[in-house]
C-alpha cells in the first residue's frame, strides 16, 4: 500500500506541476503531445474528469490504511497527550502522518482539476468510508475517526485550492447538466430501438448521428453516463449480465464484512468498497471506467474487496 500512495502523491504533484507551469494553449501531455479538441488534460489523462476518477478510487484506500494505523494504537485512547506523544514516535504515527500528507496532496489535485463530478463522487466515497469506520466494534474516538479525517481532507484540500475557484466550476453546472441531459434523452431512445442486443459494443457514437436532436457543432461519442451507454451499445444481452455480477459481487463483500478477520483487512476492504461507490458515483456522470487506467485501478479494488483472508488453520498432513 505504501507505494501505491507514494505512486499517486506523486501523481498529484505532477498534474499539480503541469499546471503551473503550461498554459491552456502549450500544454503538451507527456511532454511532446499537444491534445486536440475539447480536451481538458491533467496529468497524464486527457480528461481532467479521468484523472479525478483515479484519485476518487485511490484516496478512500489510502485513508482507510492510515486509519488502520491509528485504530491499532491503545495508548493514545486511553490514557491522554502524554500517551499521545509516546505514539507519535512508533512506526505507525510516521505511517499514519506520510499517508495523511499524501491523502492532502491528492484531494487538492482533485480540486484544483476542476472535475466537479470528481469532487461530488469523492464526497461519496468518503461519506461510505466514514459509514463503515463507525459501524464497526470499537470506542466512538476510533469510529468517528474516518469522518474526522474525510471532513478535514475536504475543508483543507477546498481551502488549500481557493474556496471561490471550487464555487466558480459550479456556477455554470446547470446548463452543462442539460445538455447532458438532451443526450441521455436521445441515448433512452436508442435504448427503446434496440433494446435487447444495443447498437453493439463501441457503436454508440455512430448512433447518435441518426439520434442526436441537440446541436451538431459536436457529436456525442460517449453518453457520459455508464449505464446508459451500456444499456444503449450492448442492451439487455450486456446489461443484464452484468447486474448479475454487480448483485453476485455486493453479496459476495456483505458476506465477507460479516465474516471474522483481521483488523486491517477490515479497513483496507471498507476503502476498497468506497473507492468503487465513488467511481459508481462518478459514473452517472462521466465515462472514467473506459479509461485503460482506471479500468485497472477498478479491478484492483475488486480485488481487495473480494480477497478471501487466508485460512488460519491448516489440514495435518497423513
Amino acid at each position: 500500500m505504501g507505494q501505491l500512495t507514494i505512486f499517486g502523491a506523486v501523481l498529484a504533484l505532477f498534474g499539480m506541476a503541469q499546471r503551473a507551469l503550461m498554459g491552456a494553449s502549450d500544454f503538451l501531455l507527456y511532454g511532446f503531445w499537444k491534445p486536440e479538441g475539447l480536451a481538458t488534460p491533467f496529468g497524464p489523462f486527457i480528461n481532467r474528469n479521468h484523472f479525478a476518477g483515479w484519485m476518487v478510487m485511490l484516496m478512500p484506500l489510502v485513508i482507510a490504511s492510515a486509519s488502520a494505523h491509528v485504530h491499532t494504537a491503545r495508548g493514545p485512547f486511553q490514557t491522554g497527550w502524554r500517551a499521545w506523544l509516546r505514539w507519535l514516535v512508533t512506526p505507525d504515527a510516521s505511517s499514519f502522518v506520510f499517508r495523511a500528507i499524501a491523502v492532502l496532496v491528492m484531494a487538492t489535485s482533485l480540486v484544483l482539476s476542476g472535475s466537479r463530478s470528481g469532487l461530488l463522487s469523492l464526497v461519496a466515497s468518503l461519506a461510505v468510508l466514514a459509514w463503515a469506520g463507525w459501524r464497526r466494534p470499537a470506542p466512538a474516538a476510533r469510529r468517528a475517526l474516518p469522518a474526522l479525517y474525510a471532513a478535514v481532507v475536504i475543508v483543507l484540500a477546498v481551502g488549500w485550492a481557493g474556496v471561490g475557484r471550487t464555487a466558480a466550476r459550479f456556477e455554470n453546472a446547470s446548463a452543462e447538466l442539460a445538455e447532458r441531459a438532451a443526450a441521455w434523452r436521445d441515448t433512452v431512445a436508442i435504448i427503446t430501438d434496440f433494446p435487447v442486443a444495443g447498437t453493439g459494443v463501441g457503436g454508440y457514437g455512430s448512433a447518435m448521428l441518426v439520434y442526436q436532436t441537440a446541436s451538431r457543432q459536436s457529436i456525442y461519442v460517449q453518453a457520459h453516463n455508464e449505464y446508459l451507454q451500456i444499456l444503449a451499445e450492448g442492451g439487455a444481452l450486456l446489461a443484464v449480465p452484468l447486474l448479475v455480477m454487480a448483485i453476485v459481487i455486493a453479496r459476495t463483500v456483505r458476506h465477507r464484512f460479516r465474516t471474522e478477520e483481521r483488523r486491517s483487512v477490515r479497513w483496507a476492504r471498507g476503502g476498497a468498497l468506497a473507492g468503487l461507490v465513488g467511481i459508481a458515483a462518478q459514473s452517472t456522470l462521466e465515462f472514467s471506467l473506459q479509461m485503460p487506467g482506471n479500468a485497472v485501478m477498478f479491478v484492483f479494488l475488486l480485488s481487495v474487496a473480494l480477497h478471501r483472508p487466508s485460512q488460519q488453520a491448516h489440514a495435518h498432513r497423513v
